[in-house]
């Protein structure tokens, strides 16, 4: 027989539950069985992932047309999960697009800065 003063399980939460595989009785705040090691269904993280909100995609839209490579990390991230697959294929495609079109911009920028300078430095320019 327990005391009181000294069950540590005493108190206002000391209702029971039994485990279903072995049938042992548990406190109710327990996560695993001590005797058989069943974690009780409750307590087990959770796997499923929703769809990402539309406030969290319209700020990772925002995010992929402002930081570099945050579209391609966040698309991939994103396609790991079956719920978010499609819209990590939007990120993704919106990042490499932006990526791209950036990059043509700068090439097209270096390629008309040096171009207009050589013409214009010719020994030849009337």
């Amino acid at each position: 027989m327990s005391n009181q003063n000294t069950d540590p399980n005493w108190g206002e939460n000391n209702n029971y539950k039994y485990c279903p595989r072995c049938g042992n009785q548990t406190l109710a705040k327990a996560v695993i069985c001590v005797k058989c090691g069943y974690t009780f269904p409750e307590f087990q993280p959770s796997t499923q992932y929703n769809p990402w909100p539309g406030l969290a995609m319209f700020l990772l839209i925002i995010g992929t047309l402002f930081i570099p490579l945050f579209g391609e990390v966040m698309g991939f991230i994103s396609m790991q999960y079956p719920a978010r697959r499609s819209q990590g294929i939007l990120l993704l495609t919106l990042g490499i697009i932006k990526d791209v079109i950036f990059l043509l911009i700068i090439i097209f920028g270096f390629v008309s800065f040096f171009h207009t300078n050589i013409y214009y430095n010719s020994p030849f320019y009337y």
